[in-house]
């Protein structure tokens, strides 16, 4: 399933909505994006709801049984979100080490300019 999601330019996850619409935006150089993320349950014992269903194992059994696709489309979009993150973070890598290039050639033309002025004097 993993290969399906690969024909995507970028998969973000809703948990990461604010990082991953960050990235998104740098990636395709778009200015900066704001986002509110607004998930509000509206049913008024949903927490409590939650932690009962979270807590009651033959449920949560029951729903990775019925759900074990999508779980693995899931796991599948958090692996490729993990992969974008290691690569992005190693083209930073990248970029901050050619700027440090090119602040220390312009750093020696500087000094060798100088030491050419002290020369002359």
């Amino acid at each position: 399933m993993i290969g399906n999601l690969k024909n995507f330019y970028f998969v973000g996850i809703y948990e990461f909505l604010l990082d991953d619409i960050d990235q998104l935006s740098i990636s395709l150089k778009w200015s900066k994006v704001k986002v509110n993320p607004i998930n509000l349950n509206p049913f008024p014992n949903y927490q409590e709801e939650k932690k009962a269903i979270l807590g009651n194992g033959e449920i949560i059994g029951q729903l990775e049984f019925f759900n074990k696709e999508d779980i693995k489309f899931y796991q599948d979009a958090l692996k490729l979100r993990q992969n974008r993150l290691k690569t992005s973070r190693l083209e930073q890598i990248k970029t901050d080490l050619e700027r440090s290039r090119l602040k220390l050639k312009q750093a020696q033309s500087e000094l060798e300019r100088s030491a050419f002025t002290l020369g002359k004097s």
